[in-house]
């Protein structure tokens, strides 16, 4: 029985993954309309890349994983994977994404302006004006219009299991509001982070850099042929 050779499948994935990311990068730094609903379908597009991102790049790992199983090098691959946070979160999340439900993501935007006068006698501060642009879906492909002085954090979001120990423990810490909410039925969320970085677009950035690594090391130890 021939031996499966993964190489070219996992290039091919780790490119489209790429790809995947090159996409995502019309939505850095911008702020969209309905928190960019595409209207005519009702889903969000930035959700889509990234779902797609997400698709290629456990498929390096599958791939790589598959060849290393049929030469009995699992442990080799498993050794690469337990000193990965990185990789093992984006692994995760596309089981989320698949078999839970679907990720999402929300905008933390901060703004700061310097202070051009201050009166200490009113207490009275004033800052320098500072621009928000709030663009159409439809400028997605366009240049950006600006919001350079802002910045905006795109944190990646997984809907919470309710549970009535969640609940409990909602009271327990005094969120009556969350409490509720849960008692209501309302979709709860939580924001997600690696490694102490939030940011969807860094985070996949990481990603993409720890799988580069990856594959030069399945390459070197024999699992990617």
């Amino acid at each position: 029985m021939e031996h499966y050779n993964s190489k070219t499948e996992v290039l091919k994935k780790l490119a489209q993954a790429k790809y995947d990311r090159k996409k995502l990068a019309k939505f850095k730094n911008r702020i969209f309309v309905k928190h960019g609903l595409d209207g005519q379908t009702g889903t969000y597009p930035l959700g889509v890349e990234f779902s797609s991102f997400l698709s290629h790049a456990r498929s390096v790992l599958q791939y790589a994983h598959k060849e290393a199983g049929a030469k009995t090098m699992t442990s080799v691959y498993d050794r690469f994977l337990s000193g990965s946070p990185i990789l093992r979160f984006f692994r995760d999340l596309r089981d989320v994404d698949i078999h839970e439900s679907t990720l999402g993501a929300q905008q933390e935007i901060n703004i700061s302006a310097p202070l051009v006068n201050y009166d200490p006698l009113t207490r009275r501060a004033t800052s320098a004006p500072v621009s928000v642009f709030v663009e159409s879906l439809d400028d997605l492909d366009k240049p950006p219009k600006g919001n350079q002085d802002i910045n905006i954090i795109t944190r990646i979001t997984q809907r919470i299991e309710v549970t009535p120990e969640l609940i409990t423990q909602f009271e327990t810490e005094g969120r009556a509001d969350l409490a509720g909410a849960a008692r209501r039925g309302e979709p709860l969320y939580e924001l997600l982070e690696c490694g102490g970085e939030k940011d969807l677009f860094r985070l996949c950035d990481n990603c993409l850099e720890q799988l580069d690594r990856f594959v030069e090391f399945g390459i070197k130890e024999g699992f990617i042929t």
